[in-house]
Order: C-alpha cells, then structure tokens, then sequence
C-alpha cells in the first residue's frame, strides 16, 4: 500500500514534465506519459495480490457461482483498461478514438455480461410461472 501510495508524486511530477515537453515536442510528451503509465500499472500489477485474495474471499462467501463472479471481473478489467485507452487517446488529441475505444469497452461489457442477463431473465420468467 506504501508503494503505491509514493507512486502518487511520481504521476504528479511526470505530468509536469510531459507540460513542460508538450510545449515544444507533444510527440515525446506523449511517449513520456505512455511510459509512466506503464510504470504505474507495473507497480499496481505487483500489488494486485492483495486485491486478488480479498475478491477470492468475497466469491467463497458469497455462494455465487463462477458463471456470476467471473463475468463480474472481467467486466471490472475492461472498463478500467478501456478507461486508460480513451485517456490516452484524449491525450494524443484523438477525441474520435478515444471514443471509438469507449464504445468497444461498452459493447464487450455487454457481450460479457450476456450470460447474467440471461440468466436474470431466466429466474424472472421462472418466478412469473409459479
């Protein structure tokens, strides 16, 4: 948790050097803030562990089953990655394809999420029949 937390003057500090390089050379601001945000979901990945055996925890006691929890996380995982891609996109001035990249994030979270609504409206059709 310490590590991550000192990540936070290393996001502040490179966003004023990519400020700073923007002015006369936007094309090596944006490989430096590409590169930090690998830096930084590096670290984050070391740190996932954590995150990994606390979800662990809440599937056991949940009683759900896979089918129900695992589409639940990936759905967490795209809306995070398609977060970063449309920022970056934002960041390279490419509104249109940090748009396009939004609508990808939202159309593979349904096609993901599929199943659960399937199975939403199997137990609403079954208790409609009682």
């Amino acid at each position: 948790m310490d590590s991550l937390i000192k990540l936070i003057p290393f996001s502040v500090v490179v966003a004023l050097i990519t400020l700073t390089v923007k002015k006369d050379n936007p094309q090596i601001a944006l490989l430096i803030s590409v590169s930090a945000v690998l830096v930084l979901l590096l670290a984050l990945l070391q740190q996932m562990q954590t995150v990994s055996g606390f979800l662990e925890e809440i599937y056991r006691y949940s009683e759900l089953s896979e089918d129900t929890f695992s589409p639940l996380l990936k759905i967490v995982g795209v809306s995070v990655v398609t977060g970063i891609s449309s920022q970056l996109c934002r960041d390279a001035n490419e509104n249109a394809l940090a748009y396009a990249a939004e609508l990808l994030g939202v159309i593979a979270a349904v096609i993901i999420a599929i199943p659960l609504f399937t199975r939403v409206l199997s137990i609403i059709i079954s208790l409609a029949n009682i």
